[in-house]
């Protein structure tokens, strides 16, 4: 936390010599576009929706076709966990989405589970508006947007 920002830890984080994970974990979401978008980019210090979108036209140029089968996966993907009976009964903190793609195919899939728990009582979640929850849809509706707005980007700088 330091590195990123030395006057960022409280005074009584800086006599402890020590932070929360938790408190981490919210300074780290504050500083990507989690706190935004619902999402972010590992191993990338990028957070507005067009720097996303940018390293996404950037990565896929000349392979469009992984592109538009990501978002494809990803709007599948989306409408089964909208249909999801343990997506409605469970918070999901900590998730990912992993995209990978080489040179022959492209792959989505949901990752880390460990730290999901369900809700009591019968309550259900939506996963885009809960207070409760990491917005895994309200992270997903963004991600697929930004990949298509990238998408048109790249059609209107290859017309040029």
């Amino acid at each position: 936390m330091i590195a990123l920002d030395p006057s960022e830890p409280t005074e009584q984080e800086r006599i402890d010599g020590a932070i929360t994970k938790h408190r981490y974990m919210m300074f780290r979401e504050r500083e990507s576009s989690t706190g935004t978008l619902g999402f972010r980019v590992d191993v990338a210090k990028i957070s507005t929706r067009e720097d996303i979108g940018e390293v996404f036209a950037e990565f896929f140029e000349g392979r469009q076709n992984h592109q538009k089968k990501i978002v494809e996966l990803l709007r599948s993907m989306r409408k089964k966990i909208e249909a999801s009976r343990f997506f409605k009964e469970h918070e999901v903190v900590g998730s990912s989405i992993l995209l990978i793609c080489d040179s022959r195919k492209v792959g989505v899939w949901l990752i880390d589970f460990a730290k999901c728990t369900k809700v009591p009582n019968g309550m259900q979640l939506n996963h885009r508006t809960d207070e409760n929850t990491d917005g895994y849809l309200f992270g997903m509706d963004n991600l697929i947007q930004i990949m298509e707005a990238s998408q048109v980007r790249e059609v209107e700088i290859t017309k040029l």
